[in-house]
């Protein structure tokens, strides 16, 4: 998993823990996807099955203020370590967000997974690229079925 030490990472750790199961954190300072062979070489050592990727930069401000890091941060990493899993063998999970909609739908049933994503700021535009990345990297590799984008709303708990 990656980004153990976030809110959400933090608390699957937790759950995943109390169920008897172990989870691999991949986490600042030894694992850093600003370094294209990090996942690779943490994916052929421990050889995960699945990897679960909570790592992100969720600071929407930020994001705003500098739309060259998000993109960075949150498509760009996203994209390296989705293409080491397709290599690898490994499925992915990528936690994504409903920033990826501008919130103009206005027919009450709110958004399907299907409908056509229209980011308003840089955090939901770079999540998006990060989505895409991954649907593309393992489509590439012909396992378009190995990757899973699950969108958040809005997490709230104990903090990371």
């Amino acid at each position: 998993m990656t980004g153990p030490s976030g809110r959400l990472g933090s608390a699957l750790v937790r759950e995943l823990a109390a169920r008897g199961q172990r989870a691999l954190s991949w986490g600042r300072p030894g694992f850093d996807l600003d370094d294209p062979s990090a996942a690779e070489r943490l994916l052929d050592r421990d050889a995960p099955g699945l990897v679960i990727h909570a790592a992100a930069w969720t600071d929407v401000d930020g994001c705003a203020r500098d739309p060259g890091l998000a993109m960075r941060r949150n498509g760009d990493a996203t994209d390296v370590l989705a293409r080491a899993c397709a290599r690898s063998g490994a499925r992915l999970v990528v936690v994504s967000t409903n920033e990826v909609f501008d919130g103009r739908r206005t027919d009450g049933q709110g958004y399907r997974e299907d409908d056509s994503p229209a980011p308003l700021n840089p955090y939901g535009a770079s999540k998006l690229a990060g989505e895409e990345a991954a649907r593309r990297a393992f489509g590439d590799a012909g396992r378009p079925a190995g990757v899973w984008v699950v969108r958040t709303a809005w997490l709230f708990g104990p903090p990371g």
